[in-house]
């Protein structure tokens, strides 16, 4: 038990020392937009700038503000699944710190990082705070595939000669491999792969597909693809400030893609990659590249506004006190069916 405490308690230490030791993430990012900003005609775009309409900029940080809210929602709803139970008056101040402090840190990560580390300062068990950032990412990336193929028919003719068959694919594969993990512990393992600390994480995949199963997982889905919509609206708005109508059944695919891109973490909080990936998206919708990178900036920069109140909600939880007694943490549906309910408070 001391063991466990004291691993519990340098984990966030080395954590956070493994996050910023990632100069190749820094270092890629500003190549990728210094990339795609040397070949872009900037009197073009400062023309496109001054003639562009600030109302629609400023109806599409609307939409931007609802996403950190959703996506609290979402994490309070993975938690739930787990019967891990915090009032919003947690999630929604730690979801806008974890954006706060996802600006500096690695794509994906940081952000799910930052989580785990408040989580954690609420005595949430570290096990508990795994599992639900995955269920999280989970319905994240279930989302993003769902708007893929929503809109993969409306793109099909967007698409070069040849390419919606690799993309589909491409889609399908990914689909497939996030399914397969759920049931990596089912798989017959040698009994060396099932002890120790390799045991103990297919147990956690055990407990996370058995709570995937439920109605709050659902939830959380239903908040992602809520959240995704919302950046596709984002991208519509910005598009028609520059003088461009575009569908919003077109955007699915191209706004799911990107952001999919920007999740993973390769780069500095997805910078550079989405926007190449949105620049590539766009042109197929008879958008300019400098347009399209500037649509792209002005969602990322849109994005880190409508992060910064978490600057101060991450200075108030690293003060709040401890959460009541009154709210529980019980064992996970899995834990509960294999009679060992003491396995996700105790880790």
């Amino acid at each position: 038990m001391k063991s466990a405490t004291a691993n519990a308690t340098t984990h966030p230490s080395r954590l956070r020392a493994a996050l910023l030791g990632g100069p190749g993430r820094t270092a890629l990012s500003l190549a990728l937009v210094a990339y795609l900003g040397w070949g872009l005609d900037w009197r073009r775009v400062l023309q496109a700038l001054v003639a562009a309409d600030r109302s629609l900029i400023a109806a599409a940080l609307v939409p931007l503000a609802l996403i950190p809210p959703l996506a609290a929602e979402r994490w309070r709803a993975a938690c739930l699944a787990l019967a891990i139970r915090r009032s919003r008056r947690f999630f929604v101040p730690a979801t806008y710190a974890a954006m706060f402090a996802g600006q500096f840190l690695p794509s994906g990560i940081g952000v799910d990082a930052v989580r785990l580390a408040l989580s954690w300062r609420q005595d949430i068990p570290l096990r508990g705070g795994v599992q639900a950032i995955a269920i999280d990412r989970i319905a994240g990336v279930t989302a993003l595939l769902v708007l893929m193929y929503a809109g993969l028919p409306f793109a099909l003719g967007l698409l070069p000669p040849g390419a919606s068959a690799p993309i589909a694919g491409v889609t399908a594969l990914t689909a497939i491999a996030c399914f397969a993990l759920l049931f990596v512990d089912r798989l017959p393992l040698p009994r060396q792969l099932r002890s120790g600390w390799a045991g103990r994480l297919l147990s956690l995949v055990a407990d996370v597909r058995a709570a995937i199963g439920t109605p709050q997982a659902l939830a959380a889905l239903g908040c992602g693809i809520a959240a995704h919509l919302l950046s596709v609206c984002v991208v519509l708005l910005l598009a028609q400030a520059f003088g461009y109508s575009l569908r919003f059944t077109d955007l699915l695919t191209v706004i799911a893609v990107a952001i999919f891109a920007a999740m993973l973490p390769i780069s500095f909080n997805g910078w550079g990659v989405r926007e190449g990936a949105m620049m590539l998206g766009l042109s197929l919708l008879a958008v300019p590249r400098d347009v399209a990178v500037m649509i792209s900036f002005m969602y990322g920069l849109g994005g880190v506004l409508c992060a910064l109140p978490g600057s101060v909600t991450w200075f108030h939880l690293r003060h709040a006190p401890k959460p009541p007694a009154g709210d529980a943490i019980r064992a996970s549906p899995a834990a509960e069916r294999s009679g060992n309910p003491g396995r996700t408070s105790s880790s």
